[in-house]
Parts: structure tokens; sequence; C-alpha cells
């Protein structure tokens, strides 16, 4: 492990900051030094709408509803990212970036911001 990294996590370790990942029980296990460890975020990414149902991120109907929207845009969220959120909270500033919304799908246009190909 990179020096930099272990000062940082033994930093870290010895204060009693918040650990939100421990609220979820999928990896309320994940020890501190695994959790900051870049592979173990990248093994465990968030792909799609059943790896976040999976977590209790969404409901089934959102889970639902975004499976197509998913399909045309990729989910792909750390851990750590996705753990910033609050689940089943569309409003939360963080879960609108990393969540796809079912308002995308309404969209006709070829990108979502309606920006003019780059030619």
């Amino acid at each position: 492990m990179n020096r930099y990294i272990h000062h940082f996590i033994t930093r870290v370790a010895s204060h009693s900051q918040p650990r939100p990942w421990q609220n979820i029980p999928a990896w309320a296990d994940v020890p501190l030094t695994t959790w900051y460890d870049w592979q173990w975020q990248w093994k465990h990414r968030i792909r799609s709408p059943q790896n976040l149902l999976d977590l209790g991120w969404i409901s089934v109907d959102d889970a639902r509803r975004i499976e197509s929207i998913a399909e045309r845009y990729p989910i792909l969220v750390s851990p750590y990212y996705l753990s910033l959120s609050r689940p089943k909270q569309p409003g939360d500033p963080i879960y609108r970036q990393a969540i796809p919304s079912p308002l995308e799908g309404e969209s006709n246009a070829s990108s979502p911001l309606s920006e003019d190909p780059f030619d």
C-alpha cells in the first residue's frame, strides 16, 4: 500500500469520524483500509438498477422505470460515491448525479443535454 494512503487511513482510523458505508448492510463489515482501497471500490462498483435495488437504494418501481434508461445511459458508481448520497431520496444532489432519473427517458434528443454534436 502506498505510504501516503497508509498515512491517510491511519489518520482517519485514529479519529472517530462517521463511516457512512457501515449503515449499508451489504458493506457494514468492510474494514476502513478496504473501503479506501481503489481496487476494492472498482471491483464492487454499481452497474445496474438491480445492484441499486439489492443495496436498498431504489424501490422496485424505480428499478423498473430506470431499466431502459440504464441501457441507454450506463450506470457506473463507486460504493464510496454512492455512500455519500441518501437512499430512496431522488432530491439528494449526489443521488441525482449517480442514479438515472425516469425523466431522462422522456427526451427524444440524441443528447440528454440537447447539445449539438461535435464536428
